[in-house]
């Protein structure tokens, strides 16, 4: 299976487009999806600090993205953007 990867999504945290050309064209390639996992991997077990980093705006993003304050708005909106019907009494 292949991939196209862009090199500004496989910067460091904090720095979107880090390895963009100048002008910013990001750099385009090609490779197996086997590839690039193993290039991350190596690239996190390289670098403790980029893990750590990684692993603190994911959490933050899990909190704020699933947090129940934020489902259980989302999930009001659902039920009052249907539409309403008038109960109909039982027979």
């Amino acid at each position: 299976m292949k991939i196209a990867l862009i090199a500004e999504h496989l910067g460091p945290v904090g720095r979107p487009g880090a390895d963009a050309y100048p002008g910013g064209q990001a750099a385009v390639g090609v490779l197996s999806l086997a590839q690039a996992l193993a290039a991350r991997i190596r690239q996190l077990l390289a670098s403790p600090l980029l893990s750590e980093g990684l692993g603190i705006a994911a959490a933050s993003r899990a909190q704020a993205r699933y947090s129940w304050d934020r489902v259980s708005q989302e999930t009001l909106a659902v039920y009052e953007s249907l539409p309403r019907r008038p109960l109909q009494a039982a027979a």
